[in-house]
């Protein structure tokens, strides 16, 4: 297992020979220089990183890495599941390729390294854009987030590699309990939002979120226990996704869309990523001034 690159200043010009050497992407030459530009992100420690190369370097060594460290233990699942990727023997191009990850258990810190793609990708809404309510992509660039999205539950849905195998995707439901904690936790979260942002709702509106919260508790048992007791119907979710979680190519006729951030990924109904507009809009216009 690699060591766990814990600041930005642990990213030397040794450290990423030895890392791209060890990935096999550095087979002569060395790293001289590495130029560090700190990208600001909501709970990570993340870096586009410019490698500076000696002469004898072959061509077609990455010219620009991205970094992500995280804290807390936020990161282990996300290390997991692309060490999972790399395992597969078919491609998955809706994912960065991970060139380097690891995780300590004692720290609860972890590291990704990846192809840096900002290049040749853009986030397809701005957080200005979110702000003033107008969160969705144009038609194309949608289109490509959903393929994207839809791509990643098709490669998983009922893989076998969900119920047993060497890196296990998390599964939050494993029991009534703990899915009894979640509808708790999600009636609690509405009764928050209704108190500070609900005189901005619709009475309807209101009132058929309030049955909705209701009828989770009997969900269990008619539909979600049959899925999660034997694993059927589920696939791997990205679960935290929204459109701010995607990159659409400059050039659609060379690249794909990628979906990032895979942190909260698990094994769950593909609806877990549903509504994705929907839940974009309202967090950024109830952070921006209380509502939705």
């Amino acid at each position: 297992m690699p060591d766990v690159i814990s600041s930005l200043d642990s990213v030397t010009p040794e450290l990423l020979t030895s890392i791209l050497r060890r990935n096999h992407l550095l087979g002569q030459g060395r790293n001289l220089d590495v130029k560090i530009h700190p990208n600001p992100a909501f709970n990570s420690i993340a870096a586009h990183l410019e490698p500076v190369y000696s002469s004898d370097a072959p061509a077609g060594v990455p010219e620009r890495l991205f970094i992500k460290i995280k804290q807390k233990h936020w990161g282990r699942d996300e290390v997991a599941f692309h060490r999972l990727v790399t395992g597969q023997t078919l491609p998955l191009p809706m994912l960065i390729p991970l060139i380097d990850g690891a995780y300590d258990e004692d720290t609860g810190i972890s590291h990704c390294l990846m192809h840096d793609v900002s290049g040749t990708h853009h986030a397809p809404v701005s957080r200005e854009r979110i702000l003033a309510g107008d969160g969705v992509p144009e038609e194309g660039e949608l289109a490509g987030c959903l393929e994207a999205l839809s791509g990643l539950h098709a490669y998983w849905w009922e893989h076998p590699v969900l119920g047993d195998g060497p890196v296990r995707i998390p599964l939050p439901f494993r029991d009534e309990d703990r899915y009894m904690a979640e509808v708790r936790e999600q009636a609690g979260e509405w009764r928050c939002f209704r108190k500070t942002a609900g005189i901005e709702l619709p009475r309807e509106l209101l009132e058929l979120y309030e049955s909705r919260i209701e009828a989770l508790p009997a969900l269990w048992g008619r539909f979600f226990q049959p899925r999660f007791d034997g694993l059927r119907q589920l696939t791997a979710c990205h679960s935290d996704c929204y459109f701010t979680q995607f990159l659409c190519p400059d050039d659609p006729s060379v690249h794909g869309t990628y979906l990032t951030d895979m942190e909260e990924v698990c094994v769950c109904p593909g609806a877990e990523d549903a509504g994705i507009p929907d839940r974009d809009v309202l967090d950024a216009r109830t952070a921006a001034g209380g509502r939705p």
